[in-house]
Parts: C-alpha cells; structure tokens; sequence
C-alpha cells in the first residue's frame, strides 16, 4: 500500500463539517498520480513498486541472474544494479560450469574400473551364452520328441525354440560388443606401452649418438694437432736443407 498524506485543510474548513466528497477526490487523483509514477520507475511488466518492495525485488533478481534464468520482470535501472547483476551472472556461469565438471568427473570410471566393469560383464554375457545355448538344445530336442509323438506340444515347443534362438543370437551380439570393447582398451594400453619403449629406446640412441659426436670431436682434436705437428717439422727440415 502506498501511504498518502492528505493536508487537514481539505478535510476541515474552519471547522465546518468535512467535505467528503473533495477529500475523496483529491486522495484519488493523489492515488493515481503515485501509481503512473511507480509504473515509470518499476520495470517494464507493468506494475509499480512502492519504496518498501525494492529490496524483495533484489532477492528475487539475484537468484534469477544467478541461474541464468532471465525472467524480464526485474531490470535494473542504475548503473550500480546493471555492474551487479552483470557479475552475478559471470559468476553464476562460472559455478554451474564448474558443478558440471566436478560431477562429470566423478561420476566417470577410472581405467582400473573400467577394466573391473568389462571383466564382470564378460563373465556374466558367458554365463547367459551358456543358459541360452542350453535351452535352445533343450527345447530343440522336446521339438524333436513331441514331433514324433504327433500331439498337441509340437506348436507350443516350436515358439519356445524360436524365442530361445532369439535370446541366444540378443547375447552373443552383446558379447561381442563387450569383447570389441575390450580390445580397444587393452590395444590402446599397449600402445601406451609401446610408445613409452619407443621414447626409452630413442632417448637412448640420443645418448649415444652424443657421445660418438663427442668422440668424434675428440679425435679430430687430436688429428689436427698432429697435422700441425708434422707441417712444424717439415718446416724446420726445410731450412735446414737451405742453411747447408
């Protein structure tokens, strides 16, 4: 509600009796000048707020900024509320960001859990294989018995083979998906293994292809002093030769 002074003049004139019908409407015109203000000042859903309802309105813009949901209702009109609002939802972004990368990480399996996981589940699609590899014998060979019967049995026993023929090709089909999965992990880890060797043995070739180079040096230190050696004493035993 929207509080109105009204002046004790309009009610009272030199105490006569009041005039009801002026104070009615002059409160009305008071009531509805407020309201057009308050819709300029509230937002554009057109409704108005009154001073007491602003900091309702900020609890209600903060959360919504915050989850990035962006009713509309609430703007801001300062530059102060629009800096605010503008980082709430940076920081909004960033949380929900950072929630989602958390819980995706742990919600994943590890490689040792993934190899645990695979492992069971081959086990367990070999044990159905072999429940469904037996009952298509055994309802194949009731097939059998009551076809050479002549009864009633043989259609009943027919649906049931054809039934256990599906569940067996279901299973073999998810085992062997399971079975491509398996190899792709452990080809992957060997190829881990293998590429680790590599980078072992080429860092080793590095090494010693090093050291040559470093010998190599040595040696031709050594070639070059000896050549200087020996032109030193062709020198000397050429002027010598002249001196005699």
């Amino acid at each position: 509600m929207i509080k109105i002074g009204v002046p004790l003049a309009c009610v009272y004139d030199s105490g006569s009796v009041p005039r009801s019908r002026d104070c009615h409407l002059q409160v009305s015109q008071l009531t509805s000048n407020k309201q057009s203000q308050g819709r300029r000042d509230g937002g554009r859903a057109g409704f108005y707020m009154d001073e007491n309802s602003y900091l309702g309105g900020a609890f209600w813009l903060i959360p919504i900024t915050f989850l990035t949901i962006g009713y509309g209702d609430v703007v801001p009109q300062t530059v102060c509320g629009k800096v605010v609002c503008l980082f709430t939802g940076v920081m909004g972004v960033g949380c929900t960001a950072l929630l989602v990368a958390v819980a995706a990480d742990k919600l994943e399996f590890t490689r040792a859990e993934k190899h645990v996981h695979n492992f069971m589940m081959d086990i367990q699609c070999a044990k159905e294989m072999k429940c469904s590899a037996a009952n298509v014998l055994q309802e194949a060979w009731l097939l059998h018995k009551h076809t050479k019967r002549k009864d009633g049995l043989r259609r009943k026993h027919h649906r049931r083979l054809l039934a256990a023929i599906h569940m067996f090709r279901h299973v073999r089909t998810k085992h062997r998906k399971i079975r491509d999965q398996v190899d792709t992990m452990v080809d992957i880890s060997k190829m881990q293994m293998i590429m680790c060797d590599l980078r072992s043995s080429l860092n080793c070739s590095h090494q010693d292809l090093e050291k040559q180079i470093v010998s190599l040096d040595r040696k031709l230190d050594e070639v070059t002093r000896l050549l200087s050696a020996l032109v030193q004493l062709w020198n000397v035993g050429s002027r010598k030769g002249q001196s005699k």
